[in-house]
């Protein structure tokens, strides 16, 4: 799979595709509303990350729904895409980038395209140690902790945890099981691809989790 930036402007040139705001290299996080999201054509957000360390976009595009085009370059995961059974997402982001220590329902498969990344990963059995946020709150599958500087002294029950790290590099897959903590930095250009399922056995979580994000939007 080749995805330069000339074949994704080409592919889906005006394409809108979802980004998330940044600030120094860390994802703008909110209690209140989550990540601060924006819609831009795909090559303006190209030309944005571009822009290195002054980048304030990160691009996540789920391709089935923003970049169309794109998903016959998929193979014989395409299939999957379009009936709805795999969810698949290009990332491109600007170095360096930090992604807060965070866990999400599905499981993914994070697969390498360009540039390394450090990943740390913590099972579920590590939470009480990773300082979660409150279940109430909108950015709940976030940890307080922030793993790109050193932990102080209020963070210090982190250091009972017991994490496994890794590199992603161009072509290597990395397997992600469904509420698992992961941590990821670059310091780099790079693009990857996600592709997440929901197993059966997670569908009561999934089904609790949807019905409250529902709950909040209406209670905006």
């Amino acid at each position: 799979m080749t995805w330069t930036d000339e074949r994704l402007a080409e592919r889906g040139s005006h394409d809108l595709v979802t980004c998330y705001r940044t600030d120094a290299g860390h994802l703008t996080l909110s209690e209140r509303t989550n990540l601060s999201v924006e819609r831009v054509p795909l090559r303006e957000a190209l030309d944005h990350v571009r822009a290195g360390a002054a980048a304030t976009l990160r691009v996540r595009a789920r391709i089935d729904q923003e970049l169309p085009a794109l998903v016959s370059d998929l193979g014989w995961l395409a299939p999957l895409v379009r009936a709805g059974l795999l969810e698949a997402s290009l990332w491109v982001s600007p170095g360096p980038t930090v992604s807060r220590l965070h866990f999400d329902q599905p499981h993914n498969v994070l697969v390498g395209l360009r540039g390394s990344k450090r990943v740390v990963l913590f099972s579920p059995w590590q939470t009480p140690w990773l300082y979660p946020r409150s279940p109430l709150s909108a950015a709940a599958q976030f940890s307080r902790l922030d793993l790109s500087r050193p932990l102080p002294a209020d963070r210090s029950w982190a250091r009972r945890a017991r994490g496994v790290e890794c590199t992603l590099a161009p072509g290597d897959a990395l397997f992600i099981p469904g509420g698992w903590w992961h941590y990821v930095e670059h310091a780099e250009p790079c693009a990857s691809l996600s592709l997440r399922w929901w197993p059966p056995t997670r569908a009561p979580v999934l089904a609790a989790a949807s019905l409250y994000k529902r709950a909040r939007r209406h209670s905006r």
